[in-house]
């Protein structure tokens, strides 16, 4: 959980476990370069949406461990899919990236307005610790 810049992909790259990100999905149905950031049309996004949903499915139906590399700061947008994963016998743990609002906007200026990435970090600030099995705090 975390806004851009925070570091989420670098932890997730850094622990080695399978995951599944919109920003890599994006870029696998050829709507940006490889490591690019890119916003897309609402169609596009739609279809990211089902193509990351697909992957989780993927990876759940083979019982393996993985995380979601995604901005996931806003608690209802986290609500169906930690009950989709505990429903499927996961235990969930959230990994709450708590970077600097400076580091963010440095890391990612340029690439994402800065108004944008002041509301994800205002609403990544929300993180309640028993929406999880376990929280890391990063």
């Amino acid at each position: 959980i975390g806004c851009p810049g925070s570091g989420k992909s670098t932890w997730v790259n850094e622990h080695g476990l399978p995951s599944v990100s919109r920003d890599r999905v994006r870029s696998q149905l050829g709507y940006c370069k490889p490591g690019e950031k890119y916003l897309g049309t609402k169609e596009e996004e739609e279809m990211v949406t089902k193509e990351c949903d697909r992957q989780r499915t993927e990876l759940i139906e083979k019982g393996l461990d993985f995380a979601i590399d995604d901005t996931n700061v806003r608690k209802f947008r986290r609500e169906e899919l930690i009950r989709k994963l505990r429903d499927s016998g996961y235990h969930v743990i959230g990994v709450w990236m708590k970077t600097k609002l400076c580091i963010c906007l440095e890391r990612r200026e340029g690439e994402i307005p800065e108004g944008a990435i002041v509301s994800m970090w205002n609403s990544s600030r929300e993180v309640d610790p028993s929406e999880f099995d376990e929280l890391i705090e990063v």
